[in-house]
């Protein structure tokens, strides 16, 4: 039996979600290798680890900073599990990752999600600070990368990005966040015009993630109504935006659930919102959620960028993000249960034809030999 060695104390930590598709996929095509996770939770609705990815937990605080104490940890949990192979997925973790695979005599990949140079400095609000900041994290991948016997990329301008000498990459690849639809038991069903139209948000909230908007455009759109013709749900880990925007009574919180849990819960709305900010990085992101959406036949509400409207397809409607006016005509017109209806379909049509993640995971399988 060979070990894979997750490392998740970064990028994936509060969400282990962005790895799922890879176990599952691991456990189907090659039972030889057995995966361990080193982070801080599990999948969302249980702090116990998952049968297919036993959870260690190191030491330290729970945070995104890898240093002193939980670096230590994790080193120290990383070396006793003996893997053959050791995943990134974080330029935080690429030089832990790397000094496990030395002692270890372990192979090195990066599973790529970010910009790290255009993440840090574009959420500073563009300040010196976060400048450097981003520097600092693009020279350590120039650095380290490199040593990685493979580089897995969630869009096609890492893809890009990782092929430029400067890294020196020995493979890269590309590895978009397309739902596993083994999970898909259930597909959601059109509204009834007498009841509220149901929308969801899945994922991360900040205030670039167009979340406050969405909401705000939600209260608005049912004061002008006089009555609750919307509702909006968010799953994601509580924090103080959810905590205030929950306060004011402009969302409905819930937790993150495991994949399979998270498709069936999805498959009750009828509505998937995506209204990220007007930054260069959400405009090259395919965000996994407007995956998810469609793989259960939700039309999806996403903002109006080139890489969302190629996503996306006639399966919703891309609209500024910062548009009430654009929000209520696109709400408007998915209240229709027939225009819903053939969102509907062309969703489902789209994760069937375009959005195939047993062809799109090959390449990462065969970094173990399956």
């Amino acid at each position: 039996m060979s070990k894979l060695l997750i490392l998740g104390v970064t990028h994936t930590a509060q969400s282990p979600r962005l790895l799922y598709r890879q176990v599952f996929k691991l456990a189907q095509r090659c039972p030889h290798v057995h995966c361990v996770y080193v982070g801080r939770s599990s999948f969302g609705d249980s702090e116990e680890s998952h049968e297919l990815l036993p959870v260690i937990r190191p030491r330290g605080k729970t945070n995104v900073k890898l240093k002193g104490r939980r670096w230590w940890s994790t080193f120290r949990l990383g070396l006793q599990t003996r893997p053959e192979w050791v995943q990134a997925s974080d330029v935080r973790e690429l030089a832990l990752g790397l000094v496990i695979c030395v002692i270890t005599r372990a192979r090195l990949i990066y599973d790529a999600h970010e910009d790290y140079f255009n993440q840090p400095y574009e959420y500073s609000g563009k300040t010196l600070r976060g400048w450097i900041k981003g520097v600092n994290f693009r020279v350590q991948e120039i650095l380290l990368v490199r040593f990685a016997s493979a580089v897995f990329c969630t869009d096609e301008y890492l893809f890009n990005l990782y092929r430029r000498k400067m890294f020196g990459a020995e493979k890269v690849h590309l590895l978009r966040n397309f739902t596993n639809v083994d999970f898909v038991d259930e597909r959601a069903s059109a509204p009834d015009p007498a009841k509220p139209l149901r929308l969801v948000y899945i994922g991360g909230v900040n205030r670039f993630r167009g979340v406050i908007e969405c909401a705000e455009f939600v209260d608005r759109f049912n004061s002008e109504e006089g009555h609750k013709v919307l509702t909006l749900d968010i799953y994601s880990h509580k924090n103080e935006l959810i905590r205030e925007l929950s306060a004011r009574g402009l969302i409905r919180h819930r937790r993150h659930l495991r994949p399979p849990m998270m498709l069936k819960r999805l498959s009750e709305y009828h509505v998937g919102i995506c209204l990220w900010q007007n930054l260069e990085k959400f405009k090259r992101n395919l965000p996994m959620k407007n995956f998810d959406y469609m793989a259960v036949g939700l039309p999806v509400i996403t903002s109006d960028f080139e890489n969302l409207r190629r996503q996306t397809g006639a399966a919703g409607c891309c609209i500024s993000p910062d548009s009430y006016e654009a929000f209520r005509q696109a709400i408007e017109g998915l209240r229709n249960p027939v225009r819903w209806s053939q969102m509907s379909e062309s969703a489902i049509e789209s994760t069937r034809q375009r959005f195939d993640l047993d062809d799109e995971i090959k390449n990462y399988l065969n970094v173990f030999q399956c």
